[in-house]
């Protein structure tokens, strides 16, 4: 019989680098990027928030979403979506390391690898699918509101997101961009993101994570269906 505990604990905290007192904006993003590397695991709870403007008003879309990743390739999002004109859809990606699943209301489809899986959900997902799991397993993937380190930023005034003190960085808008701008919110202390935000033409997604802990141990049945 295989082991049952398949993450190691490690220290309750992430291991991250000291920025100094006045960081740049590319030093606190690749504190944060190497924050994600460096975890066993990563799990949290939030929500997605999508607001559109269009003649007739402004309607709001909401998702929720739990993420749960570990090392090697162990990941589980689940999330539930409000849709326009209140039709609710369920759905999870997962893999416990016997391959990779998406399942949208009682559908599962077996995906081609993490990366498929997790693009797949992203719509779904509003985004938090690639958001977090992508900085976690250093995948390179769209749709989420992670920037990537070659992206130009800007550093805002520092804002608290509930109880925790963040940085703030935003990118210039960019018409080539779906999200023509982007900030998000990363604290001080874990540098992990706790808020990101990105803003369209006429929409504005807001993606706030909670209740995040670090390196707990898991076993595999924690990732399966």
């Amino acid at each position: 019989m295989e082991p049952s505990l398949v993450v190691v604990p490690m220290a309750c905290r992430p291991k991250t680098e000291h920025v100094g007192d006045d960081p740049s904006p590319s030093e606190i993003l690749q504190s944060a990027l190497k924050s994600y590397a460096s975890l066993s695991s990563y799990t949290d709870t939030g929500k997605a928030i999508f607001m559109i403007t269009t003649g007739g008003g402004t309607t709001n879309m909401t998702t929720t979403f739990s993420v749960r990743l570990a090392h090697p390739n162990l990941y589980r999002i689940e999330c539930e979506q409000v849709q326009l004109g209140g039709i609710t859809n369920h759905g999870a990606v997962w893999s416990d390391g016997n391959g990779d699943f998406r399942m949208l209301d009682n559908f599962t489809q077996k995906m081609r690898d993490g990366i498929n899986a997790l693009s797949m959900a992203t719509a779904l997902s509003d985004g938090a699918s690639s958001t977090i799991p992508g900085a976690f397993f250093s995948y390179r993937m769209g749709g989420g509101l992670m920037p990537s380190l070659e992206t130009v930023l800007t550093r805002d005034k520092d804002e608290k997101v509930g109880t925790t003190d963040c940085y703030v960085l935003s990118t210039s808008p960019n018409p080539r961009n779906p999200y023509s701008k982007t900030t998000i919110w990363m604290g001080k202390r874990d540098h992990l993101l706790h808020q990101a935000q990105g803003l369209g033409l006429n929409s504005v997604t807001t993606e706030i994570h909670e209740n995040i802990e670090v390196n707990k141990p898991f076993l595999k049945s924690d990732f399966a269906r």
